[in-house]
């Protein structure tokens, strides 16, 4: 492999990374703010699934870090094997708690009036 594919395939390792880093902090965000007035437990969901997320991209971080630089190839598996496990879990948190966050979302009724709408009639 030439130094300039290997920098290409580090760049876009490293912009996949941070964008999934960004979405993680956004859904965190999203659950706090905007959801959990609305509804506590979609908004706690959406929290759990961010948080999730985020910590299996540090996870995934640190086991990159641990890998050996001139390793065999059964230790490249070993460790590529451990970060698709990670991946697999935390994304399976995030997208599932997204997808049960949003039903409870939907649910919600909106609050109702303490008084009765008063019109001409």
């Amino acid at each position: 492999m030439q130094p300039a594919e290997r920098e290409i395939l580090s760049l876009l390792g490293t912009v996949s990374s941070i964008f999934t880093f960004l979405t993680a902090i956004a859904v965190i965000g999203l659950g706090l703010v905007l959801v959990r007035p609305l509804n506590k437990t979609a908004g706690i969901v959406y929290v759990i699934g961010g948080a999730a997320r985020l910590f299996g991209s540090v996870l995934d971080a640190i086991l990159q870090a641990l890998r050996p630089e001139g390793a065999d190839m059964n230790t490249v598996l070993l460790f590529s094997s451990i970060s698709t496990l990670i991946w697999l879990a935390s994304s399976l948190v995030f997208y599932g708690g997204i997808i049960f966050a949003t039903i409870k979302l939907a649910e919600t009724q909106p609050p109702q009036a303490t008084h009765p709408a008063r019109g001409a009639w």
